[in-house]
């Protein structure tokens, strides 16, 4: 994941040289946990339904909630994109978790029939 100082914003997202870093860090990091919560719903739209009840998709729906609060809050960017990166750590064991968890019971199906 780059550092959301390194995102590119188009043009009319910059902000203007008074304006404060602080906000257009925010307004970045608000921009890519938008992206992050697409790539979430992408990747559960990928399982069935009792693929997505373990544990690991609450735990990265949980993270993706604490990134939202922290941004509407207006946290210090710094701490965005730290809860960012945890969140997107947390989707990615969910996912991992869901393609073991699907592998085996495919085998365990054909084992049994």
């Amino acid at each position: 994941m780059p550092p959301l100082s390194r995102l590119k914003l188009p043009i009319a997202a910059r902000r203007l040289p008074h304006q404060s870093s602080r906000l257009s860090c925010i307004d970045a990091s608000s921009r890519f946990l938008a992206a992050l919560q697409g790539s979430f719903e992408t990747a559960r739209d990928q399982f069935d339904v009792k693929t997505l009840n373990i544990p690991e998709w609450r735990q990265a729906a949980d993270a993706l909630d604490h990134a939202y609060h922290a941004c509407t809050a207006r946290a210090r960017g710094d701490d965005i994109e730290a809860l960012c990166r945890e969140a997107q750590r947390r989707v990615e064991m969910a996912v991992q978790m869901s393609m073991v968890s699907t592998y085996y019971d495919g085998r365990l199906d054909q084992t049994y029939n």
